[in-house]
């Protein structure tokens, strides 16, 4: 996985043709393998509904916020394939 360090090396590099998606959901939930975000989730019924939407740590890259004025001061990034996934699990932020 590519490491990046700051928002800056991200836009740099492409932004999200880099494969990357940035994610700046807080996290509410970790446990020794995965970063809980939270996010929303269609049920069945096509309603969003509060959730945490997982990703595995070795996946996700902690980075400093250091473009974003209005966006908080840690974000991560996680691959593209992960993101994808989620939002056809339903998930949204």
């Amino acid at each position: 996985m590519n490491k990046f360090t700051k928002v800056t090396e991200w836009l740099s590099a492409g932004n999200m043709a880099s494969g990357f998606y940035l994610v700046e959901a807080p996290i509410t939930k970790t446990t020794d393998k995965a970063v809980g975000f939270a996010a929303k989730k269609m049920n069945e019924f096509g309603n969003l509904k509060d959730s945490i939407m997982w990703v595995p740590k070795a996946k996700a890259c902690e980075i400093h916020n250091d473009f974003y004025v209005n966006g908080p001061l840690k974000m991560f990034l996680i691959p593209e394939w992960i993101f994808s996934a989620k939002m056809r699990e339903g998930f949204e932020f």
